[in-house]
C-alpha cells in the first residue's frame, strides 16, 4: 500500500508501510523507514518527504560485475532507490547473471534479502516488463536469503540505464 500523497501522515503509517507492526516503536531514523525515501542515517528529514512513498516499487540504476548486471551490495555495483528495504529487511541484490559452461548458456535472476526468510516470504517480483514468480527457490546465504530463477535472454539486465521493479 502506498502512503497518502497529501493530508495527515503519521509515523505509525510510515512504520507500517516500511514493514513494521502497527503501534510498534519507531523513529524516522530507523533504517527501514529511511529506506522508503533512500535517506542516510542522521540526516534532516521532514514528514512531507514520505508522501506517496511505497515499500513495493524500486528503481535500479544498473551496474555490472563481469557477467552480472543490476544491483548488488557484494560485490558493490549499481544502486537501488525506492524499496531497497522491503517488509523491514534490506535488499542486498536484484541482479541477472549470464553463465556459459561448455557452450551451454544459463541466465538467472538473483534476489538476495537480509536475514533467513521462508521460501514463500514473497510471491513475485516485477523487474522491468517481466514478473517472476517464486515459491521454493530459496536458500540461506551469508546471513541472508537468496532466491534464484531461470530467465530468458530478453529478461537480462545489461548493466546500463535504469530498470523499474515492484515487489508483490
Amino acid at each position: 500500500m502506498t502512503l497518502p500523497t497529501s493530508g495527515t501522515l503519521s509515523l505509525n503509517q510510515i512504520h507500517v508501510e516500511a514493514g513494521g507492526p502497527s503501534g510498534g516503536l519507531a523513529s524516522l531514523n530507523d533504517s527501514d523507514i529511511r529506506g522508503l525515501i533512500s535517506k542516510g542515517s542522521g540526516v534532516t528529514m521532514g514528514f512531507n518527504e514520505w508522501y506517496g512513498a511505497s515499500n513495493s516499487s524500486f528503481v535500479i540504476d544498473e551496474g555490472s560485475s563481469g557477467t552480472s548486471y543490476g544491483y548488488s551490495t557484494s560485490p558493490a555495483y549499481g544502486s537501488m532507490s525506492g524499496a531497497n528495504y522491503w517488509r523491514g529487511a534490506q535488499v542486498y541484490a536484484v541482479n541477472t547473471v549470464y553463465i556459459s559452461i561448455k557452450g551451454s548458456v544459463s541466465r538467472i535472476l538473483f534476489v538476495r534479502i537480509q536475514g533467513n526468510r521462508a521460501s514463500n516470504w514473497f510471491n513475485s517480483i516485477q523487474v522491468g516488463a517481466f514478473t517472476h514468480y517464486y515459491n521454493q527457490f530459496s536458500r540461506s546465504y551469508s546471513g541472508s536469503t537468496l532466491w534464484t530463477k531461470s530467465i530468458s535472454a530478453s529478461q537480462m539486465m545489461d548493466g546500463s540505464g535504469n530498470t523499474t521493479g515492484r515487489w508483490t
